[in-house]
């Protein structure tokens, strides 16, 4: 059949688009999928469709890169990690004190002793060190009067709670004997949007259940999930499935190495989990480890973020640093002159774009040592430096 020149370009074209399609449904069915060694690693990224060739024209149609695939399975990585991931069950003793309903009451509250209620939660968690240590979320055991920790072999041991940390949401668990195998952490750093990760947990009581998904953002905020004052997450979003009884499980990338703490989702929602970096979770391990606690770094402010409107009036350009909602009185940031209204463009020689990521950079910077910080103060930048504190008990 012979093509007019006019028409050699929508051939073209349509030739690219049924390639590109033929690629979409042959991903979809697994066609395509290149091994990974070991059930691990990156995908190969340098396979590309052959150039099609259009007799008359003037060269070869561009080629559609394939920039990443799938995995035949993740069935190798799941064996690398699937014994690292626990069952934590938890057991709370609530007192209610009883209420009156009645008109007339003729026993005084005092005769009627409080009435104890025993709670039970589910989570969790996964082994870090071989001597017993793992990690879940704060929530999960928190005010707990029991902690049980069930290993993949059906052995289920009592857990003290050596270290925790409220506001990143962390708690370190020790349990009485050593174990044979511990995670590896990875970089969570590294992860880019796109990435496939894994999720290991035991939602709603059904254990080592094994979801898969990609990172769909990085750098959510509290303000970002809940509306609230960040504390210190800077959450990966993943379409993972992740459900109640995950929280404290690991996310696992293509190696095999725990990347994230899965700690939260959105009800209204699908596909909108979100897991603690575990970058953030190295860097609090060893005091939480040592101390129990952590020590933080204290500046003394309540921020907001910065909409349009204000960073249109302050001449920044696109929104970004943090404006200075409130200072408390006495504190470094009152000491060192800093004002209501200030926008903290940088700290520390850090950008802040968000300002979401400066309650963290704070509370992890050295204590005592004079830091710069950047501000628009009325249009215009100025430069001092403060010197941080540790934080007191109640700020």
């Amino acid at each position: 059949m012979t093509v007019k020149a006019s028409s050699r370009a929508a051939v073209r074209a349509l030739l690219i688009a049924g390639a590109g399609l033929a690629a979409s449904a042959a991903l979809i069915l697994g066609l395509t999928a290149s091994k990974c060694d070991g059930g691990g690693g990156r995908p190969d990224a340098s396979v590309a469709f052959p150039a099609i060739t259009d007799a008359g024209s003037d060269g070869p149609v561009p080629t559609s890169p394939v920039i990443g695939r799938r995995p035949d399975s993740f069935a190798g990585i799941v064996k690398k990690v699937k014994d690292v991931v626990v069952t934590i069950s938890t057991k709370q003793v609530v007192v209610n004190q009883p209420t009156y309903g009645m008109p007339f009451n003729f026993f005084s509250p005092h005769d009627i002793p409080p009435q104890k209620q025993v709670r039970t939660g589910l989570g969790s968690g996964f082994i870090i060190d071989k001597s017993g240590i793992v990690i879940t979320n704060n929530h999960v055991v928190k005010d707990a009067a029991e902690v049980l920790v069930q290993l993949s072999d059906k052995r289920e041991l009592p857990a003290g709670i050596i270290g925790r940390d409220d506001r990143l949401d962390i708690a370190v668990l020790q349990i009485p004997e050593p174990v044979s195998t511990a995670a590896v952490l990875g970089d969570s750093d590294t992860l880019e949007v796109g990435d496939w990760v894994i999720a290991i947990g035991n939602p709603l009581g059904l254990a080592n259940t094994v979801t898969a998904g990609i990172v769909s953002a990085r750098g959510r905020s509290s303000w970002d999930l809940f509306g609230e004052i960040p504390g210190y997450a800077d959450f990966i979003q993943t379409d993972a499935s992740i459900n109640p009884g995950n929280s404290g499980g690991p996310l696992v990338n293509l190696d095999g190495e725990v990347v994230g703490v899965a700690t939260a989702i959105i009800k209204e929602g699908q596909g909108l989990g979100f897991a603690i970096p575990i970058s953030m979770v190295k860097q609090v391990l060893p005091q939480l480890i040592k101390d129990g606690r952590l020590t933080r770094a204290w500046m003394g402010i309540f921020i907001a973020p910065v909409d349009a409107e204000t960073a249109a009036g302050l001449h920044l350009g696109t929104p970004h640093g943090a404006m200075i909602a409130e200072i408390v009185e006495g504190s470094p940031a009152d000491a060192a002159g800093l004002e209501k209204g200030d926008v903290i463009i940088s700290f520390a020689d850090h950008e802040i774009g968000d300002a979401g990521k400066l309650p963290w950079l704070i509370a992890t910077s050295p204590i005592g040592e004079p830091l710069a910080v950047k501000v628009v103060r009325e249009g215009k930048e100025k430069e001092m430096k403060v010197t941080l504190l540790p934080m007191p008990e109640n700020p």
